[in-house]
């Protein structure tokens, strides 16, 4: 462990227990690194903002708002949907997402939780 003597005079093993105790457990930990990992994109920050906004978009509709190739979107929705910021459900040849409720909560914590994006059309 650490040397005692550089321990800070108010890291009391107390007080360090309490702290212990505070930490996320390592499931909870991965999830959130993997969710802030995500949002350290713009275009998936993005991304996230305009699905929230419209409840339910395609691909191909985040293609033409973002100006962006498909392949480059879908990559970027991977990401979000594997740290579970997004949903996504087939119907007939589209693929449909979805913000989920993790996703919706991880926008409202960071200040992104207004009328943002009200002037989106879909």
């Amino acid at each position: 462990m650490g040397n005692p003597d550089v321990r800070p005079k108010d890291a009391t093993p107390g007080k360090a227990r309490a702290l212990r105790s505070q930490m996320l457990d390592p499931a909870d930990a991965v999830r959130l690194a993997r969710q802030a990992q995500a949002l350290s994109d713009a275009t998936r920050v993005n991304l996230l903002l305009l699905i929230r906004e419209a409840r339910t978009v395609c691909v191909s509709d985040l293609c033409v708002i973002t100006e962006r190739e498909q392949s480059g979107i879908s990559r970027h929705l991977r990401i979000l949907y594997d740290a579970g910021l997004v949903s996504r459900r087939r119907l007939d040849l589209w693929v449909l997402y979805e913000t989920t409720d993790a996703g919706k909560r991880l926008l409202s914590r960071t200040g992104f939780d207004g009328d943002r994006f009200s002037w989106f059309p879909i």
